[in-house]
């Protein structure tokens, strides 16, 4: 089938295909509500029929990892107001550091930042254009 080139009519534009399957994807049963509440959240924020059934266990370690972390921040803050001087916060420190680079790993799995989302040739691309070229007489 040959595509129309040019603008789109609005009439075009307005049709939008009904498909089975096009809901997005419903926390699993048995999530804590905490989690399922990242879940929609999450779910919500990107296209339809974006998370496959191959990345509900990613999304899923996503959700729980976004909870650990509030928490594990939550009681971060409760011991830095009571006024707990910062050396015996080592461990929660450590274990809220943890939970913040498995929520970005999980993201980047997921492909959910901006920056996993570029492409990898555009980075290659933008090198080879932006590398310093010499001319072979000034060698």
């Amino acid at each position: 089938m040959v595509e129309k080139r040019g603008r789109k009519a609005a009439a075009d534009v307005g049709i939008v295909p009904i498909m089975p399957g096009d809901a997005k994807p419903r926390p699993p049963e048995g999530m804590p509500e905490a989690e399922a509440d990242v879940w929609r959240q999450t779910v919500a924020a990107m296209p339809v029929r974006y998370f496959g059934r191959e990345v509900w266990p990613v999304l899923r370690g996503l959700c729980k990892q976004v909870v650990l972390r509030d928490m594990l921040g939550a009681r971060l803050d409760e011991r830095i107001a009571a006024g707990e001087p910062p050396e015996g916060l080592g461990a929660l420190l450590d274990l809220y550091h943890t939970a913040c680079r498995q929520v970005r790993q999980h993201s980047a799995d997921l492909r959910l930042t901006k920056i996993t989302r570029i492409a990898r040739q555009v980075y290659v691309d933008a090198a080879v254009r932006n590398q310093a070229l010499t001319k072979p007489w000034e060698l």
